[in-house]
């Protein structure tokens, strides 16, 4: 089976991670980590800095990872997912356009397959 590639934002995300738990261990001459020191180590010395997500974000997020499992039974018998996503963009925005299977226009279906 094809093991699906990271995108590079992701792998040298993962990488910096796995630099700094590096560093931690070079730093504290250890060889074994407990993941809650080294993030205190990583946020206290500036190492680690991110911005918190926001209500919002978190809400969109929650929303879209319910709506991606929302299925019901078609009269097949089958198991349906029944909210398509469709990426959008007006002038510099994304945004994602979420329809129902029953009810959306034809053309938001055939984008979303």
């Amino acid at each position: 089976m094809a093991v699906k590639e990271k995108s590079s934002s992701q792998k040298s995300f993962t990488h910096r991670m796995q630099d700094l738990a590096q560093e931690y261990m070079l730093t504290h001459n250890v060889e074994t980590i407990e993941l809650e020191e080294v993030s205190r180590w990583a946020c206290e010395t500036g190492r680690y800095q991110r911005q918190p997500v926001s209500m919002v974000a978190q809400c969109k997020r929650e929303l879209a990872d319910a709506l991606r499992v929302q299925s019901y039974i078609d009269p097949q018998g089958r198991e349906v997912r029944k909210m398509h996503p469709v990426r959008q963009r007006i002038q510099d925005h994304q945004m994602v356009i979420w329809a129902d299977i029953e009810t959306a226009k034809p053309e938001h279906m055939r984008i979303s397959f």
